[in-house]
């Protein structure tokens, strides 16, 4: 039953997919305006700024930003203003709407555990309890690293192959080819997305998540696929359950395929140390604006970076 409801999710996507023209954005440049606002007056350990700006735009919505993300931004900032019981009621706010220690940098007795004992042991209990949904499916994770293992191989990225898996390079370079591999790989995508939508960090782990957008990413063989993959990765991004990475990759590759610019400078036609060329931008002016609010390097040092690693 579970199958077949996720298959007609899915057919419906793909058909609202196909009457766009294009990929379209779930965000605007404003939106990422006062994102990158908040974030550099947050490092510049601003607080008081950081809370005026987020207080200014909070009734709007923030598109970037997921409700718990903006509760734990506003928890770090009171308690480094040593304002612990506003910033204890932000960061019980953000554990029940599910935070969890996938999302943090930081070790949690260090960061949160800051109150008097009774609140500490309530914090503690909340990280504990939203810790515990998270569940790896790890079946699921072992194809998706059969899967990302062929693509990569094919395409001569051997580096980035799991060192636990015993496969025959040379043997599968001569008898596959990268269309073979990405056609049996799309097969077995479609059936993934039928049944898991888009699975996410909390079924794949972090590597497996990125792993997955990367054969999505190859999957040109199907753009209505892709385009109802960006529909289901928005929807993890808002639970912060995926990486803006692959949204900003995904989003420039289905502009691609559709003979669009694209917004985030991600995909290039042509590049060695000598020559560079990008598929072209839908706004020039403002890319880095889109880059940063989606955690990408500045264009300029995404190119050279591409250019010494060619």
């Amino acid at each position: 039953m579970h199958y077949w409801k996720a298959l007609f999710t899915t057919i419906f996507l793909t058909i609202a997919c196909c009457n766009s023209s294009k990929a379209q954005p779930f965000f605007s440049l404003p939106d990422c305006i006062v994102l990158n606002k908040i974030d550099s007056l947050f490092s510049a350990k601003d607080y008081v700024s950081t809370l005026n700006e987020i207080n200014a735009i909070q009734a709007k919505g923030l598109q970037l930003m997921s409700d718990r993300q903006v509760h734990l931004r506003q928890f770090y900032c009171y308690k480094n203003l040593q304002i612990l019981d506003t910033a204890f009621y932000h960061l019980q706010q953000a554990l029940m709407m599910g935070l969890h220690c996938r999302e943090l940098p930081c070790d949690i007795a260090d960061d949160f555990l800051v109150f008097d004992s009774t609140r500490n042991k309530s914090i503690a209990a909340l990280f504990s309890k939203n810790n515990s949904i998270i569940s790896i499916d790890y079946q699921l994770l072992n194809q998706i690293n059969d899967m990302i293992s062929y693509d990569q191989i094919v395409r001569d990225n051997v580096k980035y192959i799991d060192s636990n898996l015993y496969l025959n390079i040379d043997s599968i370079r001569r008898t596959l080819s990268i269309g073979v591999v990405d056609s049996i790989n799309l097969q077995k995508l479609r059936l993934i997305i039928a049944k898991y939508g888009w699975p996410g960090c909390n079924i794949l782990g972090i590597k497996g998540d990125i792993d997955f957008w990367g054969l999505v990413q190859h999957a040109d063989k199907d753009v209505e696929l892709q385009k109802t993959a960006l529909i289901l990765l928005e929807a993890q991004l808002r639970i912060n359950n995926s990486r803006k990475e692959n949204y900003a990759y995904l989003y420039d590759r289905i502009c691609v395929n559709d003979n669009k610019p694209q917004l985030f400078g991600t995909q290039v036609k042509n590049a060695d140390k000598n020559n560079f060329e990008l598929h072209p931008l839908q706004d020039a002016a403002n890319v880095d604006v889109y880059r940063k609010a989606f955690n990408l390097t500045s264009l300029e040092v995404y190119i050279a970076y591409f250019k010494q690693h060619k």
